[in-house]
């Protein structure tokens, strides 16, 4: 599993600082197609589904999400448990796909 974790640098007295490495950066929601699972430069399309906000990047998307619940929910790949992805923590992957959390 590779995770894409962006630095974060705050200045001190004209130096730059790194956090840690293990500081993961999620993504925004409205920044990932929960269909596809991937990020990018398009703007999602918003979807709500039971009073809670997914998102998709094109008119067939919106379709899935609104019409398989299935589509709506991934693994976190450290419990195994199945989670809903509009509560999820996500991080983007070097490829560009997501991972749930």
């Amino acid at each position: 599993l590779s995770l894409f974790i962006t630095p974060v640098f705050t200045s001190h007295a004209g130096t730059a600082k790194e956090t840690p490495a293990n500081s993961l950066q999620p993504l925004k929601h409205s920044d990932v197609c929960m269909v596809q699972n991937r990020y990018g430069t398009m703007k999602m399309i918003p979807v709500e589904v039971d009073k809670k906000m997914y998102y998709g990047c094109c008119a067939g998307c919106v379709a899935k999400l609104k019409s398989n619940p299935a589509v709506r929910f991934a693994k976190d790949p450290v419990t195994g448990r199945e989670i809903d992805k509009s509560k999820a923590f996500i991080v983007g992957n070097t490829d560009c796909t997501v991972t749930y959390f």
